[in-house]
């Protein structure tokens, strides 16, 4: 992109195409394999996750980031694990369970004081 104010002036980063370059330029599918799959970048994952924010204790955050890159996957796997012992199983079903009992629950609490 030009940050240039302006406009007019050409953008040194990013030149135009003379017709020699379009000449020698390649159609993606004229690439090969190996470069088309870099260029596509990750591959679409057989399970996707759902994007949420959670509140953390400062400590439990501290201990999951040292142990490195993908932490945030062995959080998932150690819930995961909680989810397997408590319900012996995941599923969709447990997950509606659990959202149906929670409902049912927040609801049946009395209001709090306002301070």
């Amino acid at each position: 992109m030009n940050k240039n104010k302006n406009s007019d002036a050409p953008d040194n980063d990013n030149p135009e195409w003379t017709h020699r370059d379009t000449a020698r330029a390649v159609a993606f599918t004229g690439l090969p394999a190996g470069l088309q799959g870099k260029l596509r970048g990750r591959p679409k994952a057989a399970e996707t996750k759902e994007r949420i924010t959670i509140r953390l204790s400062p400590d439990v955050l501290e201990a999951f980031r040292e142990t490195g890159a993908g932490w945030q996957t062995r959080i998932d796997a150690v819930l995961k694990d909680w989810v397997v012992a408590r319900h012996g199983k995941l599923s969709t079903t447990v997950a509606k369970r659990s959202t149906v009992a929670k409902r049912a629950t927040v609801a049946k609490r009395p209001m709090a004081a306002k301070r």
